[in-house]
């Protein structure tokens, strides 16, 4: 009877115990996909703002060099309140479970070419 009672019970708990450690997995792996596109997303706006072209900043690509073809990246820059200092917004575009997914990273450099 006591192994009977013992069997009911793992039998209610296992499922539940078991639906949440794969709720835990998911989240933890949305989790790594988000950091990863964050740290790509920081990457690349550096080497932008590094190039230092008018039109490095209004072009777009992915980071098939770093390994991740299918995440994708655009940039783009407007002018922040004077010409003199502009914003520059990169967007990194990533799949998670068929959804995508946008990180968008944004700065103010100093266009010193208008001095």
């Amino acid at each position: 009877m006591e192994v009977l009672a013992a069997l009911l019970l793992v039998a209610l708990v296992l499922p539940t115990a078991m639906g949440g450690l794969s709720h835990v997995m998911t989240r933890l792996r949305i989790s790594e996909k988000a950091l990863l596109a964050n740290r790509l997303a920081e990457s690349q706006l550096q080497l932008l703002i590094l190039e230092d072209e008018q039109t490095a900043f209004t072009s777009s690509g992915d980071f098939t060099d770093e390994g991740y073809p299918e995440i994708q990246w655009e940039s783009d820059i407007q002018d922040w309140q004077d010409d003199i200092v502009q914003e520059v917004t990169l967007t990194v575009t990533y799949l998670d479970r068929s959804q995508s997914k946008n990180i968008q990273l944004s700065t103010l450099i100093y266009n010193a070419s208008d001095d």
